[in-house]
Parts: structure tokens; sequence; C-alpha cells
């Protein structure tokens, strides 16, 4: 994490990350940054893999469901992503992104049902001026 969150070497960090799995490929806490730095590279398919071999090792981890949720989400699997979602929120441990994933399921939800997506408009609005790339307020938008 050093070099990917001080010297802003993402590089880097990925290659420590990797040669750091493949010594301890059953430690899920660097299953889980491989998970992350690999999900930046938008290598969704790998992060997915290394998220879920996380998450069964490390189990009900708030933080780690909500990026395993993203992950899913990044694949097109919308319902894995919101049930995930739900259970970090479930798991009544506080972390710090449980506004954000209230947020997510909001947008989720309001894209498969379209009734809803005029009744979040302005979040939506507010979303994309902080985080114009944030996709499930896209999604909304292209409703609108």
């Amino acid at each position: 994490q050093l070099y990917s969150s001080y010297r802003n070497d993402s590089r880097k960090a990925l290659e420590l990350a990797k040669n750091a799995h493949n010594l301890a490929s059953e430690d899920p806490f660097i299953s889980r940054l491989l998970a992350r730095l690999v999900y930046e590279q938008k290598d969704f398919k790998w992060a997915l893999s290394l998220y879920q071999e996380a998450a069964r090792k490390l189990g009900k981890e708030p933080e780690l469901l909500a990026e395993l949720a993203w992950a899913y989400y990044s694949m097109g699997r919308v319902e894995e992503a919101e049930s995930t979602m739900k259970s970090a929120i479930e798991t009544g441990s506080p972390f710090s992104k449980r506004e954000e994933a209230k947020r997510f399921l909001a947008m989720v939800a309001a894209v498969k049902d379209t009734t809803q997506a005029g009744k979040i408009a302005a979040q939506v609005h507010e979303t994309l001026k902080v985080e114009p790339k944030y996709l499930p307020a896209l999604m909304i938008s292209a409703l609108l």
C-alpha cells in the first residue's frame, strides 16, 4: 500500500502485491490488497475473484463486502452487487462507507424501478457534480 498511497506508484504497488500474493496466496489481506490494486487497473474479473477469495476467509467484514459489491457491479452482476452491499450494511458493524453503500442501493433500485428514478433526481445530480463517473448515477441520468 505504501507505493500506491504515498508514492503514487500504482505500477510498483501492483508488482509488489503480485509478488506477495505469489508467496502467500492463502493470506486474505494480501488477496484483498491485490484485488484493490487490480480493480483500480480495471481488471474487474481478477479483482472479483480476489475479493471473493478474501471474503470467504475474512467473513462479514463490511468494508470488504462493499468492495466486493462494487466488483460484482463492475462485472454486470447487479443482483449479486445489490445483495452483497445489503450484507455490508446488515452486518451492523460500523464502517466508513455506510452512507455511500446506502446511496448505491438507492440508485441501483431506482434503475430497476424507473418510478423511483425521478424521486432521487436531485441526489443523482449532486452525486454527478462530485463524482462525474459514478456509474449508478449515470445509469439513472440516462433514464431521466
